[in-house]
């Protein structure tokens, strides 16, 4: 009766790819500026490559861009892999 669909941001644990997340959170903080949100029938979920990605995104000030359009940390590496 209606559609799910998954949207995942991810990163593998062997690269982390830092700059490649950062900038993806750059896009989060965009998209909260114009206003745009995530429909409740998305299921989001931020999984970044290692724990020291979150440390960048917490003292950019760009994590709170990821929490505001749904993007929580579930966990760490690839979430398609584990």
């Amino acid at each position: 009766h209606g559609s799910v669909v998954i949207a995942a941001i991810t990163s593998c644990t062997n690269t982390s790819n830092p700059s490649v997340m950062l900038g993806t959170a750059l896009v989060a903080k965009k998209a909260s500026e114009l206003g745009l949100e995530v429909k409740p029938w998305v299921k989001t979920s931020l999984a970044p490559g290692s724990g020291v990605v979150t440390k960048y995104l917490l003292n950019s000030g760009l994590q709170k861009y990821f929490d505001q359009q749904g993007f929580h940390i579930v966990g760490y590496g690839c979430t398609t892999c584990i």
